[in-house]
């Protein structure tokens, strides 16, 4: 499994990308897998090709995404992806498929959507996918059958801190930090999950119901 988070900040202000790193905590020791951040590689393109190209046990790639650039570059690099890897499961996660499952879906090279918290729902899909379980067992999982898109029932949100903690030795840590005000080393982490507000611009209402989980952070 690829795990892509795509290019959305300026060189040298890329955050963690938590995202790809809950789905990497739940699958170390159970599936390979490699993360490709397009924040810290500027040719992920490139290197998710070569990888595609040079290892045939690459065949799903799991791409978290935002609205805006980080959409731009998901949509872009994903179609690439597609025409030249057509075998390649594409699986999209985060707020913007989580928002707008339906126009995803009705894009022929995005296989699969993951809606919320994708954690427990990846394993589950990959498991489905290896074994041929039916999809309909998938949890917050939406995909196209017979010409129409089908919503499965959604996982209630859980507490994060339930999960096993993320492997940060799979990314280099350097990258990510930047010089602040607090210091010439500084290190950007969330602490939460969720929000209890209800701001109609924010796509955190709509993924996780305003509601709240504080998160205990580990060892980094």
């Amino acid at each position: 499994v690829l795990l892509y988070y795509p290019q959305n900040t300026l060189p040298r202000l890329g955050r963690l990308p938590m995202s790809v790193l809950a789905l990497a905590a739940v699958m170390e020791g159970k599936y390979d897998y490699k993360i490709v951040d397009g924040n810290v590689d500027r040719n992920a393109f490139h290197t998710i090709n070569q990888l595609l190209q040079s290892n045939p046990k690459f065949n799903i790639l799991a791409v978290s995404v935002m609205p805006g650039t980080q959409l731009m570059n998901a949509i872009k690099d994903c179609r690439r992806i597609k025409e030249k890897f057509p075998l390649v499961t594409i699986v999209w996660g985060g707020y913007f498929p989580s928002m707008h499952t339906d126009s995803v879906l009705n894009t022929p090279f995005i296989d699969y959507a993951i809606r919320g918290q994708a954690e427990r729902s990846f394993i589950e899909l990959l498991h489905a996918l290896s074994n041929g379980v039916p999809l309909e067992t998938v949890n917050n999982l939406s995909y196209r059958s017979n010409g129409a898109i089908h919503h499965n029932p959604e996982y209630p949100i859980y507490d994060p801190n339930l999960r096993p903690l993320f492997p940060y030795e799979r990314v280099n840590m350097s990258d990510y930090t930047i010089p602040t005000f607090i210091g010439k080393r500084t290190l950007c982490h969330e602490t939460s999950v969720g929000c209890p507000h209800k701001c109609n611009f924010c796509g955190v209402v709509d993924v996780f119901h305003s509601s709240s989980i504080e998160v205990l952070v580990g060892p980094c």
